[in-house]
């Protein structure tokens, strides 16, 4: 939108348009837009992986390009497949599968764990207005919230990034960004020079380098 609208007397009507666009063009996303993460959400997925000793640095998964899960078909973005990845190649590669049989090995609870511990699933702590915690879903959650049980293909999108799970713009920046401060969660702040408020995150320095 044109920032002119609201300092300009002779553009109130344009102004008010903005109020009621149903883009909701006012909002700020960074903060209040949640939305599916999609492949960024493998960097958590690789970290409780190593961390809870379910993969290691060069554990192989081959890739056909898909995988079952019950009687359903989880597909690689790669039509054929990656072949043998181990989650360097994985993460470099964004092979699905690779974190679809790591998830699963995981389940929603621990995946849920670990999210948590990089911040997401609650605010940042920057002190704005309309910051939203977007959504960490957990076996007790859909019980709770869809009073239902959580089935094994939910956790295969789960483990890429999609299904139930939401987060914000800050929320994904601040994940990525822990495992570029050595596992050092930083808590945003407005203040140029501020002291950084530091989180540390429950994975070792080994696991941080892979």
């Amino acid at each position: 939108y044109d920032p002119t609208v609201f300092v300009d007397p002779d553009l109130r009507p344009e102004r008010n348009k903005l109020f009621i666009n149903k883009g909701k063009p006012l909002i700020n996303r960074a903060l209040s837009g949640t939305y599916p993460p999609g492949s960024i959400f493998k960097i958590v997925i690789a970290s409780a992986g190593l961390e809870k000793k379910k993969i290691a640095r060069y554990t192989p998964f081959n890739c056909p390009g898909y995988k079952v899960v019950g009687r359903r078909k989880f597909n690689c973005w790669k039509k054929g497949g990656h072949g043998d990845v181990d989650v360097c190649q994985a993460l470099s590669g964004s092979c699905n599968v690779f974190f679809y049989t790591t998830g699963l090995r995981l389940g929603p609870d621990e995946i849920a764990r670990f999210a948590r511990s990089f911040g997401l699933g609650r605010v940042s702590g920057l002190g704005l207005p309309g910051e939203k915690k977007g959504l960490i879903p957990d076996r007790r959650w859909k019980k709770t919230a869809l009073k239902q049980a959580w089935y094994q293909g939910e956790t295969a999108n789960y483990s890429i990034g999609q299904g139930y799970i939401t987060l914000t713009p800050i929320q994904a920046l601040g994940m990525i960004s822990a495992i570029a401060n050595n596992g050092n969660l930083v808590k945003p702040t407005l203040l140029k020079g501020a002291k950084p408020v530091l989180e540390k995150i429950n994975i070792s320095k080994n696991n941080i380098k892979i």
